[in-house]
C-alpha cells in the first residue's frame, strides 16, 4: 500500500496550484465515522499531553497513538488495531486494580469497532485550473467522474483487434499513439477488451478503482482512478478519448456506430444461430468475410506488454482478454464449419 507521505506528496506535485485551505479539506473527516475516530484521536491526544506534562510516560505513549491514529485515519487497520491497543491497556489497568479503567476498555472496543466500518468516499477537492481547460465529462472538485453525455455515436471509426491493434480515424492509425502510453493504452485496451467480450460491457468503478492501486485505501483508489479517467478523456488523441463514458457505477468504452471486427465477428455468429433455413449468398459471403478479417493472429496481442508496463498482469482485464481469444478461436471453428456444410450442401445440389 502506498505511504500516506506519498500520497500527500504525489497530490502536491500534480496540483502545485491548489490553495492550502483547499488542500487540508482532501484530508479533513466530513463523514460520520471520521468525525468520531477524529474526535476519539484528539482526546487521546490531549490526554497524552496532560501525562506528558505531568512527566507520566504513558502521555508519550499516548500521544504517539493519537498521532498515527490521526495520520492514518482514513484507513480501517491501523485505527483499529491502536483502540484495542487502548482497550487491552484498560484490561491491564483492571487487573490492576483500577475499576475506572471499564471506560476506557468501553471506549476502546467501541472506536475499534467503528474503525473497521467502510471508509467513505474522498471529499471533494477543488482543483485550481485555469478557465480555459473546459471539462465536458469531470467537475475536478468530485471524487466521481461525472455522468458523461450522451453523444451520437463513434461512426467513422475502424477497429481492429486480431493480429494487431489498428484504430482507423480518417485513414490515419492511432493505435500507435495510443500504445506509446503505456497506462493510458492499458486501460483503453482494456476497456475495449471488456466491451466486446463480456455482456456488461463494461468494469465496475469500485474493481477498477482496486486494481489500479490494490491496498485498503479506498480514497487514493478512487482518486487515482479520477485522475487517470481525466487523463483518458483528455490526453489520448481524439477521438479515443471520447469514447470513454463513466458514471458513478461503471466505466465503459463507448462503441456505438464503430466497425469493430469482433463485434461483426458477434453479429453475424449470432446470425448464423438465429438463421433463417433459406441461407442467402449475401450471409455466405459475410461469413467469409469475417473470417478473414480476423484470421490474423491472437486478439490484442501488444496487451501482456501494456498489462506488465502497468503493473496489472494479474487484472481482470487479462482474464477478459484471455477470454475473447477463446471466443474469437471457437466462432472461427464454428464459422469454417458453417462454410463447409453450405460447400457440401452445395455440391450435392448439383449432382442431383
Amino acid at each position: 500500500m502506498k505511504s500516506r507521505s506519498g500520497f500527500i506528496a504525489s497530490v502536491r506535485s500534480a496540483t502545485p496550484q491548489l490553495p492550502v485551505r483547499e488542500f487540508l479539506e482532501l484530508f479533513v473527516p466530513r463523514d460520520p465515522r471520521g468525525i468520531a475516530l477524529g474526535c476519539g484521536f484528539a482526546g487521546l491526544g490531549a490526554l497524552g499531553l496532560v501525562g506528558a506534562i505531568n512527566g507520566d510516560s504513558l502521555g508519550y505513549a499516548y500521544l504517539a497513538g493519537a498521532l498515527g491514529g490521526g495520520f492514518f485515519l482514513q484507513t480501517r487497520l491501523v485505527p483499529a488495531f491502536l483502540w484495542l491497543l487502548l482497550a487491552a491497556g484498560g484490561v491491564w489497568a483492571l487487573t490492576a486494580g483500577s475499576p475506572a479503567a471499564w471506560v476506557q476498555v468501553a471506549i476502546g472496543i467501541g472506536l475499534a469497532t467503528l474503525a473497521t466500518l467502510p471508509v467513505a468516499e474522498a471529499p471533494a477537492l477543488t482543483l485550481a485550473r485555469p478557465l480555459s481547460e473546459v471539462q465536458p465529462n469531470l467537475r475536478p472538485g468530485s471524487s466521481f467522474l461525472e455522468v458523461s453525455p450522451q453523444t451520437a455515436g463513434q461512426a467513422g471509426i475502424v477497429i481492429r483487434t486480431v493480429g494487431r491493434l489498428q484504430v482507423l480515424v480518417d485513414g490515419q492509425d492511432l493505435a500507435p499513439s495510443l500504445l506509446d502510453k503505456r497506462i493510458l493504452g492499458y486501460l483503453w485496451c482494456s476497456l475495449l477488451a471488456v466491451a466486446v467480450s463480456t455482456s456488461r460491457g463494461a468494469f465496475d468503478r469500485a474493481q477498477l478503482a482496486s486494481e489500479l492501486l490494490p491496498g485498503p485505501n479506498r480514497r487514493s483508489q478512487l482518486e487515482r482512478l479520477r485522475r487517470q479517467l481525466w487523463d483518458l478523456q483528455h490526453d489520448l488523441p481524439q477521438p479515443l478519448g471520447a469514447m470513454v463514458s463513466a458514471d458513478r457505477n461503471q466505466v465503459r468504452l463507448d462503441l456505438t456506430g464503430v466497425d469493430c471486427d469482433l463485434i461483426t465477428l458477434r453479429r453475424i455468429a449470432n446470425q448464423i444461430v438465429n438463421r433463417d433455413p433459406n441461407v442467402t449468398a449475401a450471409l455466405i459471403a459475410e461469413v467469409q468475410a469475417a473470417l478473414d478479417a480476423t484470421g490474423g493472429g491472437r486478439f490484442l496481442p501488444e496487451f501482456e506488454d501494456l498489462a506488465r508496463s502497468a503493473h496489472q498482469s494479474r487484472a481482470s482485464a487479462m482474464q477478459a482478454v484471455t477470454e475473447a481469444r477463446a471466443w474469437v478461436l471457437q466462432t472461427r471453428i464454428s464459422l469454417a464449419q458453417f462454410l463447409a456444410r453450405q460447400s457440401h450442401q452445395s455440391t450435392d445440389s448439383k449432382e442431383s
